[in-house]
């Protein structure tokens, strides 16, 4: 820590303000981050594992170690207030926008095969 505040004062008016609103502006995205988690929101994490086990692997595999048990821990705090889970995949995939869009004049067919095309796997 010390070598950064001894780079820091070493910085000109114009560095220190970069450098300063660049922590604002970091300091307030996550602080917004906890606040909407604490709140109940979901996250990103949520929708990627069915199980809690599975969200902080891939929380830890995904993310640097001191900041994943931080997310971690958050999370869990969440789940505790709210007594929530994790989204399981299939509640999620109803959730997701489907990009298919009707084209006119179409028959029935026509649309419920696009439709299977847009609900596969690959999608």
């Amino acid at each position: 820590m010390e070598h950064l505040v001894k780079r820091y004062r070493t910085l000109d008016e114009s560095g220190k303000k970069a450098v300063d609103a660049i922590l604002d502006n970091e300091y307030e995205r996550c602080h917004e981050f906890e606040h909407y988690v604490l709140a109940g929101g979901k996250t990103m994490y949520d929708y990627l594992a069915d199980t809690k086990e599975e969200r902080d692997k891939i929380i830890c595999e995904y993310t640097e170690s001191s900041i994943a048990h931080k997310i971690i821990d958050l999370l869990d705090k969440r789940d505790q207030n709210y007594n929530t889970d994790s989204f399981s995949k299939s509640e999620v995939k109803k959730l997701l926008p489907n990009a298919a869009h009707a084209i006119e004049d179409a028959s029935k067919e026509d649309r419920d095969y696009d439709e299977d095309i847009m609900d596969g796997d690959d999608f």
